[in-house]
């Protein structure tokens, strides 16, 4: 027994995980509820905490052999034994653009930054979500490269921690967090950039096709009426002689109005005019050689039509009275479009909406190669402690006071000209300099920013401190973008832990929102019990033929205050343990009320669907319940749609898993909920024997909202279509207004759910909405 007390104090053995877990459980209890009242409950809640406690742990991961520290060597054990294996995983699942020699160093310089933000020192250069962003876009690791590296890197901190006692759990977490969070963004920003390359090289490869068409005068002749290719004949001034049928349709004018005018009246924006006019005038100096430009065009009405990518030629007759300017055009307006959303500037923070690194990279490249070096500079702005912040008040807080620093930096600099700002990653923000007067005045300029950030920030009934630090740099002849901004994060101040003022709060909320969540939660099993819980049925609608062709199970929770939905909080309490059975207790609720409608109604009856609780999902037990329910109800299968999250419908590897495909073979069809916002990996999808894909909410509040959510439309439309090609049904959830109705439906989704189509009602009401026929929309 004393053996089993002493091994529970020391981190890796199973009596430390054994307590760990105890801790985690009574601290659960205690905030759930006032403590069991009586002896006999005390003693059954810790009988059901150790009965849990009881099962038998996971087997510990091998361990790489750990070398005896040399006497004198300052470097973590297994230090050298990590990059080693680090290097040959990496070499083994990926083609690194280096050697073996380079790659060690580069590897070994990433090992030790880790280390440093494992122990808790802030990290100057070379921080875990720069690793993360160097290991997707200079190594070109792949997913499962990086996956590799997580295996190795996770149980070497591990083994560090156990033999040093340097760094905390919480360090830990946060640098892998950071490295993941930094390889994803990487692999974005690489994907991007290779898209850029590829539109550009498409463009590149009209542009030759263009000129070609331009070097046979007398193959332009012939082909001019009937080309596919918009063209016509201009005089040396611009003017149009002759336009073909697919100019007349670019220019979105009929003939009278094209020829004889000038090209120049066709161009949109002075700018524009300017590079025309410029081409037509080089044109003709060039006596033959194609010449290339791009211009926007302007409608009839005036305003934007498309985007036009031309070549001109200019080719003479017997005397130069005789020449003309020959055009070729087409029309590029959807692949500039596509390229400019590609564009670094068009990258955006999601929480302050300040530029992001990508975008940041961008601007300073420009403003090196802009003949300025002279006055060039960055300043990298560091604000520690906003992941702690997040983690103790919650994620919006977190974004709140991310919005607010971002809100006062750019106040500071509102009276300096020619900057830039953006935000880094989660607690860095940068500022460029471009101007002379203000780089020399760069401490006062520094000092003000700190002085702006440090000043209490207000969050609900929070007053929060932060403590900044920044590191600037002024650019040399010769120096990158990249290697400028990493001069200037290197330049950060290291600070102890000790010296370290992260954050002081004042003023606790009156009322806590996860308190008030953790009430319920413990209020859940007596509602049960007392029949306060009961099913109602949001209606499913055709977005054709607006009619009501499905019902979804909502369970409401009906308290002496008002009524909730509490499907989430029914889904949390399941997956905590503190209720049981509710995941079979709906499907079967929803089974009878399925088969009650099919005798009323016949072949017009609602398909049911129900949203099946994770836990419940994820049991091997469900297939046999959804067997008794259609049995005990004689429901026909088709009638019931099993909505699932993805973890309950494939494995770790992408396979579907065998739930999934009894389901099938029973006919039941399954729906895979979370379209474009939880669903991980769209590579799986084409193998899984899927009915239904579910639009979230969230998704579908960017439907017919304007030009502000353009590219989330965007996602929308490309989601809702391949839901199209790989099921057959795409439904979307959360239609509460006419416009995301009609976006839904312009978009070809199949069905539609949501406060518009109809709130959750009674059996009845359904029932009564199935025979009405078409809903008033």
């Amino acid at each position: 027994m004393m053996l089993q007390s002493i091994l529970s104090w020391i981190p890796g053995t199973n009596a430390f995980h054994g307590r760990r877990q105890l801790d985690a459980d009574l601290a659960l209890l205690g905030r759930l509820g006032p403590a069991p009242t009586s002896e006999a409950d005390q003693d059954a809640a810790l009988a059901r905490i150790f009965a849990a406690d009881a099962r038998p742990p996971a087997p510990p991961a091998a361990e790489v052999r750990v070398p005896p520290q040399p006497i004198g060597d300052r470097r973590p054990v297994g230090f050298e034994d990590m990059v080693d294996e680090w290097a040959k995983a990496l070499v083994s699942s990926s083609c690194l653009p280096m050697g073996q020699d380079d790659l060690r160093d580069r590897l070994t310089v990433m090992a030790r930054g880790l280390l440093r933000q494992v122990c808790g020192d802030a990290p100057s250069g070379v921080s875990a979500e720069r690793i993360g962003r160097e290991l997707a876009q200079d190594l070109l690791l792949t997913a499962d490269a990086f996956q590799n590296a997580l295996e190795l890197i996770i149980p070497w901190l591990e083994r560090v921690h156990r033999h040093t006692g340097e760094g905390t759990a919480a360090c830990r977490a946060q640098a892998v967090a950071a490295l993941a969070g930094g390889f994803a963004a990487g692999a974005r920003d690489r994907v991007l950039d290779e898209q850029m390359r590829v539109t550009r090289a498409w463009l590149d490869s009209r542009h030759h096709a263009l000129r070609a068409g331009l070097e046979e005068p007398g193959r332009f002749h012939s082909g001019l009426s009937d080309a596919p290719e918009p063209m016509g004949l201009l005089t040396a001034e611009g003017t149009v002689l002759e336009a073909n049928a697919a100019l007349l349709r670019l220019l979105d004018r009929p003939r009278p109005a094209v020829v004889g005018h000038r090209l120049l009246d066709f161009v949109l924006g002075e700018h524009d005019l300017t590079t025309v006019a410029s081409a037509l005038e080089a044109a003709v100096q060039a006596a033959g050689r194609p010449i290339s430009t791009e211009f926007a065009l302007t409608g009839a009405h005036g305003g934007f039509t498309a985007w036009a990518d031309a070549a001109l030629a200019w080719h003479t007759g017997s005397d130069r009275a005789d020449g003309r300017i020959h055009l070729i055009m087409q029309d590029v307006t959807t692949c500039r479009a596509w390229q400019r959303r590609l564009q670094p500037r068009a990258d955006r923070d999601q929480v302050t909406g300040l530029p992001t690194r990508r975008h940041f990279l961008h601007r300073v490249h420009t403003a090196l190669t802009a003949g300025s070096i002279g006055v060039v500079g960055l300043c990298v702005l560091r604000v520690d402690g906003l992941a702690p912040l997040a983690r103790a008040f919650g994620p919006a807080a977190g974004d709140r006071i991310a919005t607010t620093i971002g809100s006062r930096v750019i106040a500071a600099l509102s009276d300096v000209p020619d900057t830039a700002l953006a935000r880094l990653d989660r607690d860095r923000f940068a500022v460029l300099l471009t101007d002379p007067h203000h780089w020399t005045g760069v401490t006062e300029l520094v000092k003000r920013l700190v002085d702006w950030v440090s000043a209490p920030i207000r969050s609900d009934t929070r007053e929060v401190l932060l403590s900044p630090s920044v590191g600037v740099v002024q650019a040399r002849p010769g120096v990158s973008a990249e290697e400028l901004l990493d001069e200037a994060e290197t330049a950060l101040p290291t600070e102890h832990r000790d010296q370290r003022r992260l954050r002081t709060v004042t003023r606790p909320p009156h009322q806590d929102r996860q308190l008030q969540r953790a009430h319920l939660l413990a209020a859940l099993p007596r509602a049960l019990r007392d029949g306060e819980i009961t099913l109602v049925w949001r209606p499913i609608a055709d977005l054709a033929t607006e009619t009501v062709v499905g019902a979804e199970a909502t369970a409401t929770w009906r308290r002496p205050d008002r009524s909730i939905v509490a499907d989430d909080l029914l889904d949390e309490a399941e997956a905590l343990g503190l209720i049981r059975g509710w995941g079979p207790r709906i499907l079967r609720q929803a089974a009878v009320q399925a088969a009650r409608w099919r005798a009323a109604l016949g072949e017009a009856a609602p398909r049911v669907t129900v949203n099946l609780p994770a836990r419940f999902a994820d049991d091997d037990a469900l297939v046999e319940h959804v067997t008794a329910a259609l049995r005990e109800t004689g429901l026909p299968p088709e009638q019931l749609l099993l909505s699932m999250p993805e973890s309950a419908v494939v494995d770790e590897s992408g396979r579907p898993r065998p739930r999934l495909l009894k389901l099938n073979n029973l006919n039941v069809p399954v729906a895979l909920d979370g379209l474009g916002t939880d669903i991980a990996r769209y590579d799986h999808l084409p193998h899984l024997p899927l009915h239904t894909l579910v639009v979230s909410p969230t998704l579908t509040a960017t439907l017919g909202s304007g030009d502000q959510s353009r590219c989330r439309q965007s996602v929308a439309a490309a989601l809702i279509s391949l839901g199209r090609e790989l099921t057959q049904t795409v439904m979307v959830k959360g239609i509460d207004t006419v416009e995301q109705f009609r976006g839904a439906r312009s978009l070809q989704a199949h069905q539609g759910a949501g406060d518009l189509i109809g709130r959750p009602a009674g059996p009845d009401e359904i029932q009564d909405m199935v025979l009405g026929g078409a809903l008033t929309v």
